[in-house]
C-alpha cells in the first residue's frame, strides 16, 4: 500500500525518468574504461583514467550537494548535468588526442556528475512527512540505486559490442534526455531549510 501512495505523491513519470537518470553515473567509470583502453591500448592507463575519475566524483559530489542546499536543487542539479554532457564531450574529443587531456576530462566528468540519488533522496524527506511513507520512498531509492549500478555496467558492456565509443555517447544521451528533464521537473527549487 505505501508503495502505490508514493506514485500519487511524486507521479507516475518520476519513477522510470528517476531510474534513467541514474544510469549514466553508474555506468561512467566502466564506461570511461571502455572508451580510453581502446583509444590507448593500454588497460593500465585507462583505469588510471577510471580511478581518476572515481576520485573526482566522490571529490564533486558533496560540493555539488553543498551547493545545491545553498543555492537550490533544480539550479544546481541543471548546471551539474549540463557540466557533465560538456565533461563528456569533451572526453570524447580528448580519446583522439594525448594522455593527459583525457586523464584531464576523465577526472572532469567525474568532478562534474550530477548526485541523482542523493539529491532525489532529500526531496523525498521534503514531500513525505508520514514515517511509513517515507520509510517506502527510501527503501524504493535503495533499490532504484542498486538496481542502476546493475543495469549500468550492463547496458555498457552491450553497448561496447557496437564500438567503444557507444557507452560514452550513450552516457551524454541519457544525461540530455533523462537526467536533465528529471532534474528540471522533479528536484526542489529553492534551497535547504
Amino acid at each position: 500500500m505505501p508503495y502505490r501512495s508514493l506514485l500519487r505523491v511524486a507521479g507516475v513519470g518520476f519513477f522510470p525518468l528517476g531510474f534513467l537518470a541514474r544510469l549514466p553515473y553508474a555506468s561512467a567509470a566502466l564506461a570511461t574504461l571502455v572508451l580510453l583502453q581502446s583509444s590507448t591500448h593500454s588497460y593500465a592507463f585507462a583505469g588510471l583514467a577510471s580511478a581518476a575519475q572515481s576520485v573526482a566524483t566522490a571529490v564533486g559530489g558533496p560540493a555539488v550537494g553543498a551547493l545545491a542546499d545553498r543555492h537550490g536543487h533544480r539550479r544546481v542539479g541543471t548546471l551539474a548535468v549540463l557540466a557533465n554532457i560538456a565533461a563528456w564531450t569533451a572526453l570524447l574529443a580528448a580519446s583522439h588526442g594525448g594522455r593527459a587531456a583525457m586523464l584531464g576530462a576523465a577526472a572532469l566528468v567525474g568532478l562534474t556528475q550530477p548526485q541523482v540519488g542523493p539529491l532525489v533522496r532529500v526531496r523525498w524527506s521534503r514531500l513525505v512527512r508520514e514515517p511509513r511513507l517515507l520509510s517506502a520512498a527510501l527503501s524504493y531509492e535503495a533499490a532504484a540505486d542498486e538496481l542502476s549500478f546493475v543495469a549500468g555496467p550492463a547496458l555498457v558492456g552491450a553497448l561496447t559490442a557496437v564500438s567503444a565509443h557507444a557507452p560514452a555517447v550513450t552516457a551524454v544521451l541519457l544525461l540530455a534526455a533523462a537526467t536533465l528533464p528529471f532534474a528540471l521537473r522533479h528536484a526542489d527549487t529553492g534551497p535547504a531549510r
